[in-house]
């Protein structure tokens, strides 16, 4: 369902036939995991997490760019990790 604007036009999207591709295969099976390990994480893992997810990826002209969208560029996201069972990082929320 979505939201209906009366003052703005509506289109309805053309149907398409789905291409096989690496990039479909990935969003089809993707999926959350609530079956967590009880395996220590290290902190080079947390950090390699938190880079590739939203670290700071790209600098070009003064600009900062990371690796998800943000309107204006402005990356409102706080991350605030929680480790449940830490190699050489003690549990808690970072």
């Amino acid at each position: 369902m979505s939201k209906k604007y009366s003052r703005l036009k509506s289109v309805q999207l053309p149907n398409f036939s789905m291409r096989k591709n690496t990039l479909r295969s990935l969003l089809i099976k993707r999926f959350s995991y609530r079956n967590f390990s009880k395996k220590p994480a290290s902190l080079k893992q947390l950090s390699e997490i938190l880079y590739y997810s939203s670290g700071i990826v790209r600098k070009s002209e003064g600009e900062l760019y990371r690796p998800y969208p943000s309107g204006g560029g402005t990356y409102p996201i706080e991350i605030y990790p929680l480790v449940l069972f830490g190699k050489d990082i003690a549990s808690g929320l970072y």
